[in-house]
């Protein structure tokens, strides 16, 4: 083997290994249930949700963008996979992600509905980054 291509062989082992413990300690951090991935939703079980949307939403674009999505629909259609997919997706992009239940975010708004902007400010679920 000549000497750049061990060199080009060796640096990118060593990227994805880099990458591969960098996702996996964001995913750890953010709090994101295990094994909801866009793979292995099943989009013939729900067939209202288009699959191209979803795709297009796995893009990231829409976090470049600074924009909001809303998933609505009656429980048991795919709404916490979909989110869950796409915050993983996010995190393999290079994306902060922080994922809550909608009653614990609740819970910790409640708590600290006192705090001063500044403190406010250093509170996990207000941190810009996630």
């Amino acid at each position: 083997m000549a000497p750049h291509a061990f060199l080009d062989r060796l640096l990118e082992v060593e990227h994805s290994g880099r990458e591969g413990r960098r996702v996996k300690t964001s995913l750890k951090m953010s709090g994101l249930p295990i094994g909801q991935t866009l793979e292995n939703f099943d989009f013939a079980f729900q067939p209202a949700i288009e699959r191209s949307r979803i795709a297009t939403l796995a893009t990231g674009a829409w976090i470049r963008n600074a924009e909001t999505v809303l998933m609505q629909g009656p429980p048991g259609v795919g709404k916490t996979h979909l989110s869950v997919a796409l915050g993983t997706r996010a995190v393999e992009m290079g994306f902060s992600v922080l994922y809550y239940r909608f009653d614990e975010l609740m819970t910790a708004l409640k708590v600290d509905a006192g705090l001063p902007p500044a403190q406010l400010k250093r509170r996990r679920y207000m941190n810009r980054r996630c």
